[in-house]
């Protein structure tokens, strides 16, 4: 065994004994309770909604596809401790290298609403698009969303003109 592998197998003997000494303390229960009516409204965050909007983002990315532009479907962003999923306006071609802000759909703690904001580069919300929230216990209402989702996308090829003015 190398060197390299021991101490590969060292650090992972030394982990696991480390998470050995933390598998007995049991959870605050204020973190128990924080997360226990959630999970069905992550369960729709993640599953239900967009699968809800698909036929939405399907005719959006129709009438962009001519200009050139896509919008990926709804997808987990990277920091999965959050409930959050999130879209981003693309463009078709891959030599491209334009790059734009996601739109954010997160959940919101104590309520059922879905906080909808574009996430700058270092995960402020942008000025120039206003917040907006839906409920998500229910229905999604397409037009309104279908409205937000057209503002994302004025907002995004608007940003690079204002810009260089």
């Amino acid at each position: 065994m190398t060197d390299a592998t021991k101490s590969f197998s060292d650090a992972l003997e030394a982990d696991a004994r480390h998470r050995a000494k933390g598998a007995g303390v049991a959870p605050a229960p204020a973190a128990a309770s924080e997360h226990a009516g959630s999970w069905e409204l992550r369960f729709r965050l993640v599953n239900t909604f967009p699968r809800l909007t698909r036929p939405l983002f399907t005719a959006l990315r129709t009438t962009l596809a001519p200009y050139g532009y896509t919008l990926s479907p709804l997808h987990p962003s990277h920091d999965l401790h959050r409930p959050r999923m999130q879209t981003e306006l693309a463009r078709v071609a891959p030599e491209d290298p334009a790059r734009y802000a996601p739109l954010v759909f997160e959940l919101a703690p104590p309520a059922s609403s879905l906080r909808i904001y574009v996430r700058q580069f270092g995960g402020r919300a942008a000025p120039d698009f206003a917040e907006r929230r839906i409920d998500l216990a229910g229905l999604p209402d397409l037009s309104a969303l279908q409205a937000i989702l057209q503002d994302y996308v004025r907002c995004m090829l608007q940003a690079p003109v204002s810009v260089a003015a």
